[in-house]
């Protein structure tokens, strides 16, 4: 799947101990400007602005033990959901970014399998692996208890509803 992410900015670049760095708005700190790190930035702008994820319902280099899973890992960006329940926010989606110079494409099992070992313990409704030119979106489909494709990233609210169009239908 393409997703034109080179419509998005990121924040200001400046120059801090001899190297490049920007703001990232949701961490609310500085953080080293690197090609992932870009890719990431670009990613946030396209939930927010497309995708209508609420500013507050994003979690940037998310640590899997918040989520009381025994990990030292993180997330590059987990979309959370109000749990039904008790309220509390949950992860709904869990989106790797990776350089572009990561190839995607050929069967690169070692980028899926990092995706999937966060999504399967958070219990995530959708996954994106994205290196900003080639993106991949799956969906949990529960009759058959695997992740599929699916055509698009649905909007936040339909994301929520479990609204999604497999890639092969």
């Amino acid at each position: 799947m393409r997703i034109n992410f080179q419509k998005y900015t990121i924040s200001e670049i400046f120059i801090k101990n001899k190297k490049k760095w920007i703001y990232d708005d949701i961490r609310r700190m500085d953080v080293l400007l690197t090609p992932e790190e870009v890719v990431r930035q670009k990613v946030i702008r396209f939930l927010l602005e497309e995708i209508k994820v609420p500013k507050h319902m994003l979690h940037v280099e998310a640590p899997l033990s918040y989520y009381h899973l025994e990990s030292n890992r993180r997330a590059d960006i987990l979309v959370l959901k109000k749990d039904e329940v008790n309220g509390i926010p949950i992860p709904l989606a869990v989106i790797e970014c990776k350089a572009p110079s990561i190839v995607l494409s050929n069967n690169n099992y070692e980028c899926f399998e990092q995706v999937l070992d966060y999504a399967y313990p958070l219990a995530c409704d959708y996954i994106i692996l994205t290196n900003g030119e080639e993106t991949v979106v799956a969906a949990w489909d529960f009759e058959k208890e695997q992740y599929r494709d699916i055509k698009n990233v649905p909007v936040y609210d339909e994301m929520i509803k479990n609204l999604h169009q497999w890639l092969e239908e």
